[in-house]
């Protein structure tokens, strides 16, 4: 039996939309990074490991809000750039495919 997705990305989406349209403020101070592959907490086959706390750190205490955080895999050659939604990572066409800097946030 395959996998089964416990939170579906759709509805966390549809949340994110609503508070978006409810306070305008959160235009500006809320962000998603979905992380495709993962599942919920872990456990799928894409990268796991990545950072937020550090990214969140620097928004708050910098004011500089993350473009992306760079999620791996451990015991495996895997990375991937986290996109702030709608942004997904795009692979630029070259380099390897396992590597996060071959690949960046775009618009879908």
């Amino acid at each position: 039996m395959g996998s089964m997705t416990l939170a579906s990305p759709l509805s966390t989406i549809k949340y994110f939309d609503a508070v978006r349209d409810k306070v305008p403020a959160a235009r500006e101070s809320v962000r998603l990074f979905l992380a495709p592959g993962v599942l919920h907490c872990g456990g799928g086959a894409g990268p796991d490991r990545f950072d937020a706390l550090t990214a969140m750190e620097r928004w708050v205490e910098q004011g500089t809000p993350p473009a992306s955080m760079i999620a791996t895999k451990a015991n495996q050659p895997l990375s991937r750039p986290l996109c702030p939604y709608p942004q997904l990572a795009r692979y630029q066409g070259a380099g390897d495919p396992n590597d996060a800097a071959s690949f960046t946030c775009a618009a879908p």
